[in-house]
């Protein structure tokens, strides 16, 4: 019964990535790649700034919503008020899966994939440890912050290929607003084409 709480709440949590991502991670994949190859390195930042400022205040207002919507949740959608708990702290994923997902993204971008594979077995590695571990003690909340804490490990070695590029990101040269535009006018379309 737990492994069924937890993937319906799973489940019900990433699907909502899809909107906080809005097709941005494919198109900072495309810009900063473009913008490198020309050497825009001003474009390369204000394409990232857009990217994730735009996907974090989403992820905030999609915590959120989580967040208070979690006893209506559990007791609607998944059927079992122990999942609001379960709803409350898995919603952290909104954030974990932001950061571990945008980096692999630059680093697309940077065409620097090497570390791809060497990431994510390792956050999925983490993953089966620390739900095999802890599940004594913690249940099926062992599950939960082995993938919390995967996403964030992930992250945190993607932070080394990444930082070479630090020296890329140069005084945005264009205004917030119209490489938003940019950027959702390419990235919305990819995330329905993909839907479909």
């Amino acid at each position: 019964e737990d492994f069924g709480l937890f993937f319906a709440v799973f489940t019900l949590i990433t699907f909502t990535n899809i909107f906080t991502d809005l097709g941005l991670r494919n198109a900072s994949v495309k810009y900063v790649s473009e913008y490198v190859a020309t050497k825009k390195h001003g474009q390369v930042t204000s394409t990232i700034v857009s990217s994730l400022t735009i996907q974090l205040i989403l992820a905030v207002i999609i915590y959120a919503g989580f967040y208070l919507l979690a006893p209506w949740l559990a007791a609607t959608y998944i059927r079992s008020t122990a999942a609001t708990e379960l709803i409350r702290v898995l919603a952290l994923f909104v954030f974990t899966s932001l950061l571990f997902m945008n980096a692999r993204s630059l680093l697309k971008g940077f065409q620097d994939v090497k570390w791809f594979v060497w990431a994510d077995i390792i956050r999925l590695s983490t993953v089966l440890m620390f739900f095999v571990g802890m599940y004594s003690s913690l249940g099926i909340f062992a599950a939960v912050y082995g993938y919390l804490l995967g996403d964030l490990i992930g992250f945190t070695i993607l932070c080394y290929p990444l930082s070479k590029y630090l020296s890329l990101l140069k005084k945005s040269s264009e205004i917030f607003i119209s490489s938003t535009k940019r950027m959702l006018s390419f990235g919305i379309p990819v995330i329905f084409t993909g839907i479909g």
